[in-house]
């Protein structure tokens, strides 16, 4: 991958992360290294990953799911690269990673990881999306793990 932008030095992030209260590995991490640039931004940033991470009820293997999608639809590599060992730490199978381009026509996603895909390319590719596909995925997530699954969705788009 080619730097677009200039990496903040390693030697400056150890101070940056904790102030944005990550972990200490993301200082080496390509995303938080541009953002360090600005630390307001890097501070809220981080927030917002640390709030879908830590702070909701959805399971971070759907979590992963849209990311890696999301990732897919908008021929983002170095996101996917990034996100596949996370997701396959989660549960998600190497499968099912490999069958993402073509979803529809595989039999390798649970209904409700089809529902959310479902959602996932509405959201992604039109915005606007049909009602039935976020009742469908209301009446298999709820409310809330419904909201944070649109959120993850708006986060990684």
């Amino acid at each position: 991958m080619t730097e677009r932008v200039t990496l903040a030095p390693l030697e400056q992030m150890a101070p940056l992360v904790e102030a944005a209260g990550l972990p200490p590995a993301a200082a080496s991490r390509t995303v938080y290294r541009v953002l360090a640039h600005n630390p307001t931004v890097l501070n809220v940033v981080a927030t917002q990953i640390q709030t879908l991470i830590r702070k909701n009820s959805l399971p971070h293997r759907l979590r992963e799911l849209v990311i890696m999608r999301i990732a897919h639809l908008n021929g983002a590599p170095y996101e996917a690269d990034q996100h596949a060992p996370i997701a396959l730490k989660e549960g998600l199978t190497q499968a099912q990673l490999q069958a993402l381009p073509d979803w529809q026509a595989t039999s390798v996603f649970t209904p409700v990881q089809r529902c959310v895909l479902r959602l996932c390319d509405e959201m992604t590719r039109h915005i606007q999306f049909d009602a039935s596909v976020l009742a469908e995925v209301q009446s298999h997530l709820g409310e809330r793990q419904t909201v944070e699954i649109g959120r993850a969705s708006c986060r990684e788009r």
